[in-house]
């Protein structure tokens, strides 16, 4: 298979570690099916033959990572064994985790804290010991599936992207080469072997590091890492081409890779250092009489592993911000609104506003611990009847009462007491339902559905990252319908949203009790850790549950009943957001008023666009998390 086909960028970032692991590691970015793993396994070979290549699975507990008890040995010969975990295992080599981003945080925090001590620190379950463990990360992840923490990002050197290939030619060489291992030629690995070995020759001048060191001051990088990995990447380069000196070249070079991506760069730029290393390879590979004519020289797209894996791509856009024509005011949709909250008018957070403090003991997801499903955490002590058996955990307990201590397992049984049972705990990830309600009523009714469809479908895309339910309920003329019931498609959605009723009075009552019905089980019903209201409307409710005659009588009716069930539903929700649509703003409105009710959060959108509910919604949604 044609090595170069789009996989230039990650190729040169991993030679460059291999040369020296001190550039930390490489995170390959980009959509499913771009050749992300593929590179990062074939790269293999730019080690020596012996080096460990450990990879770490997402569902790894914390003893697999740092080690713990060899309970085997421990009892076969009655004498406590300590035996390492992955961590310790990769020493002197190199830790692969596939979709790094979805790594659970605790296991990213002992992997990055590990990286930066170069050995492995175990004080748990009368264990105390250390590990040498000096290794590289290489990584990948699919940006839509999360974002990359930043914690991760200042540890490694390099964050390269992939791309899906789009034209016919080239799509269709990638079909026929499917199922192949990528085999990279001798002469690049060579290469990278040559300039390990010469590496510690190389030197850079005075004027160099003063050049790199300004760059990294105007650029704006935080912390000291960044210029250090851009000396080190110079130095790399220099020994790949077997120079012992540092050249103005290999400076340029290492500021693009190192600085642009931190900048806000989405690729590596290709050099033509970058290409003389690489030429002998790419053009071994033309020969093929298959290779298509669109793997041009400076390509920087992503090559896909199989032809009917799915590709997911993302189209940047620019937030755009909707104003009043009478207040001059914003509405901010970045994930920092709230800190602008000042600049907006009516944008202000209401006192008694719940600060998501209903997820459990933690604040986050804590309601998906659990004794029987998901990820296993921890063990605790308990009855047998409480959950399942640790077993390994519960034989720990023994030994550390001396149960085993100068007895092999021929010798006796192993007396197991009541309090040396121990009970797995797991972590099941709970996600949010997130129900929409929106005003069909009155002049605003197109743009208001509009941009709560785009929204939720947006949202629906992204929703299987945590587990999320979206729901949107519309309410207009005599009560309120459940149009996209939480849990539904992608398809499904698209299709129903499409045919949303609209017109008449605005029956607000029967929205709140449409949510509550859906919040007040959402836990057991949906499996969620709680219930979020994004509320679209101008708060005018002028239809009662109650039928009323008068008009009068009808309006406070309708604000009676809307003021009751708010200050119910308010105990079954995490988070509100109301978003008011009223053309002219009115400091304390009837949506502000509804906001303080639900104990939510009031913004002042006139011009509802799909791009900032989304962003409005995701700030809040990050912020409970």
């Amino acid at each position: 298979m044609k090595p170069l086909l789009g996989l230039r960028d990650p190729l040169f970032a991993l030679s460059l570690l291999a040369i020296d692991p001190g550039l930390g590691g490489v995170v390959i970015a980009g959509p499913p099916g771009t050749g992300k793993s593929l590179v990062a396994r074939a790269a293999r070979v730019f080690w020596p033959a012996r080096t460990p290549f450990v990879e770490i699975p997402l569902h790894v507990t914390v003893d697999r990572l740092l080690g713990g008890w060899n309970m085997g040995l421990s009892v076969s010969s009655g004498v406590l064994s300590v035996e390492p975990g992955l961590l310790a295992q990769a020493h002197g080599g190199v830790v692969y985790v596939d979709e790094i981003n979805l790594l659970d945080p605790t296991l990213l925090a002992i992997l990055l804290q590990t990286l930066d001590r170069g050995q492995v620190v175990l004080e748990r379950e009368g264990i105390s010991r250390r590990f040498p463990a000096q290794f590289c990360l290489i990584g990948t992840c699919n940006p839509a599936e999360g974002e990359l923490p930043p914690a991760l990002q200042e540890r490694v050197a390099f964050l390269v992207r992939t791309r899906t290939l789009q034209d016919v030619e080239t799509r269709f060489f990638i079909a026929r080469q499917a199922g192949q291992r990528l085999i990279l030629p001798e002469d690049m690995v060579a290469a990278v072997h040559f300039a390990r070995k010469i590496l510690p020759t190389v030197t850079i001048s005075k004027r160099h590091l003063q050049e790199i060191c300004a760059v990294a001051s105007r650029t704006g990088v935080q912390g000291n890492r960044a210029e250090i990995f851009a000396v080190r990447c110079a130095r790399a380069n220099a020994a790949l081409h077997r120079r012992t000196m540092v050249t103005q070249g290999d400076v340029d070079l290492a500021i693009r890779l190192v600085f642009v991506p931190r900048g806000g760069g989405e690729s590596l730029p290709v050099s033509e250092e970058m290409d003389a290393a690489f030429d002998r390879a790419e053009g071994s590979a033309q020969a093929s009489r298959s290779s298509p004519q669109s793997a041009r020289q400076g390509e920087t797209t992503a090559a896909a592993t199989h032809p009917n894996e799915a590709t997911v791509e993302k189209t940047s856009r620019n937030t755009q911000a909707a104003s009043g024509e009478r207040m001059g005011s914003r509405a901010i949709a970045d994930p920092g609104w709230r800190e602008a909250a000042s600049q907006m008018a009516g944008a202000v957070p209401l006192p008694g506003v719940r600060n998501g403090g209903r997820f459990g003991p933690s604040g986050r997801h804590a309601a998906g611990l659990n004794w029987q499903r998901g990820r296993h955490v921890r063990s605790l002590p308990g009855r047998l009847s409480q959950g399942r058996l640790d077993v390994l955990a519960t034989l720990k307990q023994v030994a550390l009462r001396g149960g085993l201590q100068g007895k092999a397992l021929s010798d006796r049984a192993i007396e197991i007491r009541p309090e040396d049972i121990r009970i797995k705990q797991f972590r099941r990830r709970s996600g949010l339902l997130i129900i929409f309600a929106v005003d069909c009523s009155g002049s605003m009714v197109l743009n208001r559905l509009m941009a709560a469809r785009q929204a939720a479908i947006q949202l629906l895309k992204e929703a299987y990252v945590y587990r999320d339910k979206i729901a949107l309920v519309n309410f207009c003329r005599q009560e309120a319908q459940l149009l996209l019931p939480p849990g539904g498609g992608l398809a499904r959605a698209t299709r129903i949203l499409k045919q949303m009723p609209a017109g008449g009075r605005t029956p607000l009552p029967s929205a709140f009790l449409k949510v509550w019905e859906m919040t007040r089980n959402a836990a057991s019903r949906w499996k969620v850790a709680g219930s979020m209201l994004v509320l679209i409307t101008d708060g005018r409710g002028n239809e009662p549950l109650t039928p009323r005659e008068d008009k009068q009588e009808r309006r406070a009716q309708a604000e009676r009943e809307a003021r009751q069930l708010a200050m119910q539903l308010r105990e079954h929700l995490v988070a509100s957001l109301v978003i008011d649509t009223r053309k002219i703003f009115v400091p304390d409105g009837h949506a502000r008023q509804l906001a303080n009710w639900l104990g939510g959060h009031y913004v002042y959108l006139p011009d509802v666009q799909s791009e900032v509910v989304t962003a409005l919604v995701r700030s809040e949604i990050q912020r409970i998390r």
